[in-house]
């Protein structure tokens, strides 16, 4: 049968809450995004967490000291975070949390006069503010099981070009993020959003993409735990993040 439904048959006879499978294959096809189409056939379907490894990775062993876990301010994003936390206790590893902060649109299709670009040069401080505040929350709750943390605003208009520009200048060992942000909300068909789906195919370094109804299948106090304590409200305050 065909590769990617055969990886899918087995993965669900077997209740694998992981599938790990290489961006490209030996006779990779269709990856002009970076990804061949096996891995792209199975990122979009498998049930569970899948975890893609770029072939740059094959080199040397694994090690795991930086975890880099983009959000974009909606709770679907924050499913990503239990399962960053198990890894990050099991490996001794830290975790950076980063978050892209848009500028809003303008509105009309007129030239924005002074007043518009003063309006958006504010609303894009305040998404600023209420990101950093949220994001130093988690980061606290991360310290507090015991794992060390880090706390980053960036901003840009497409999260994809700026997370992939983030993972080019800064040592990172492993992505995990969820499979769906504030488009997950929008779309409950969506298996994977573009975010997501762009970095599989282009990050130097493998990407652990959790789907929400994997997380909260997991089971464990690492998992259950950690999941109340990052508990303030999410999706409020912010206006304009770049999301997935």
């Amino acid at each position: 049968g065909r590769v990617a439904e055969e990886i899918r048959r087995e993965s669900r006879r077997r209740g694998a809450g992981l599938v790990v499978i290489g961006a490209q294959g030996e006779h990779a096809t269709g990856a002009t995004d970076g990804m061949g189409a096996t891995a792209r056939q199975v990122l979009e379907h498998a049930v569970g967490m899948v975890l893609v490894v770029p072939e740059i990775a094959r080199a040397g062993p694994p090690r795991l000291r930086r975890i880099l876990v983009p959000l974009d301010g909606s709770s679907w994003s924050e499913t990503a975070l239990p399962v960053a936390l198990r890894v990050a206790r099991a490996t001794g590893a830290g975790v950076t949390l980063v978050q892209v902060v848009a500028a809003p649109d303008p509105a009309g299709a007129l030239p924005p006069e002074r007043e518009d670009v003063d309006l958006r040069e504010r609303l894009l401080d305040r998404d600023e503010r209420v990101a950093k505040r949220h994001l130093e929350q988690l980061r606290r709750a991360f310290v507090d099981q015991g794992v060390s943390g880090r706390a980053q605003v960036v901003r840009g208009d497409d999260a994809r070009a700026a997370l992939s520009a983030l993972l080019a200048r800064e040592p990172v060992d492993l992505v995990v993020m969820s499979a769906c942000g504030h488009g997950g909300a929008r779309s409950s068909s969506a298996r994977c959003g573009g975010v997501p789906a762009h970095l599989a195919g282009r990050a130097p370094t493998p990407l652990l993409i959790v789907r929400p109804a994997s997380a909260r299948v997991s089971r464990g106090h690492e998992m259950a735990a950690p999941r109340a304590a990052f508990a303030p409200p999410v999706d409020a305050g912010l206006g304009a993040g770049a999301g997935w």
